[in-house]
């Protein structure tokens, strides 16, 4: 009888009249039960059982019959996992007592490889359009006889689209304002960065909405861009937009004197 690690096995006598016997021996030995059936749970290893028959106080020879173990192959695949519609990923398959499987998907993506352990996946146009596909891992029987059968591994990819981002800020402030910026994320991102053209800072770079402190050369110049960028983990290409200030100088005010109105002072 063959059965495949861990599985149960069922022993059946036939042929003869009177009681079975089943034991863990040739000849002595324990009785394990009688009937014309024994169940073994849980093989593990291959083992050897005897069976006899037993009538009006005779018992004729033991019967040998052995239960073939055989090691399943085993496969681990990755865990679910997302990226991004425009990108690849890469899954590696782990596997023991077998050779490659295939794997294949419930989408219409493309593995570079889809008989090796390790291969890539491009997500497809209705990949992209479900927002997710099942990848599924087939390692078939070695023998392709049984009694272990084919293992089949799936996990889910998350496909996720380009992040899409909206900046707001004013056209033109003057040289002693403070500039408020903000960002407008669709999406998922993994971090939005603030940055500058010039020299001022940002009350804090990696908020979506915040605000600038213009610096001297900005003033110098008479206009700053700000820059925001979102960066992803998931193989999505950085998307970025900014805009221009411009800045006006502050104004110069002329201060005339009660004493004399010909003496002028610059404030």
């Amino acid at each position: 009888v063959d059965v495949c690690f861990g599985s149960d096995a069922t022993l059946t006598a036939s042929g003869s009249v009177g009681t079975y016997n089943w034991y863990d021996a040739a000849t002595g030995g324990t009785l394990l039960t009688t009937g014309s059936t024994y169940t073994v749970t849980n093989n593990t290893v291959t083992a050897t059982y005897y069976v006899d028959a037993t009538d009006k106080g005779c018992t004729g020879a033991r019967t040998a019959v052995t239960i073939n173990v055989f090691t399943p192959v085993t496969v681990t695949v990755p865990n679910d996992t997302a990226v991004c519609e425009d990108a690849s990923i890469t899954f590696t398959a782990t596997v023991s007592n077998g050779d490659d499987g295939t794997w294949s998907t419930s989408g219409d993506g493309v593995f570079s490889a889809p008989g090796s352990k390790t291969t890539s996946y491009t997500p497809g146009a209705n990949d992209k359009l479900n927002g997710t596909a099942t990848i599924t891992y087939t390692l078939p029987d070695p023998d392709g006889a049984g009694p272990c059968g084919d293992i089949i591994q799936d996990l889910t990819l998350t496909i996720y689209g380009q992040p899409e981002l909206l900046i707001t800020a004013p056209a033109e402030v003057c040289a002693g304002d403070t500039v408020y910026v903000s960002a407008t994320i669709t999406g998922v991102y993994d971090q939005l960065i603030w940055t500058t053209s010039g020299d001022g800072s940002f009350g804090n770079i990696n908020q979506e909405s915040t605000y600038y402190i213009i610096g001297s050369a900005d003033i110098t110049n008479g206009a700053v861009t700000a820059t925001a960028t979102l960066t992803s983990a998931l193989g999505c290409a950085d998307v970025t937009e900014d805009k221009t200030v411009t800045i006006k100088p502050s104004p110069t005010c002329l201060l005339y004197t009660s004493d004399a109105a010909d003496e002028r002072s610059s404030v």
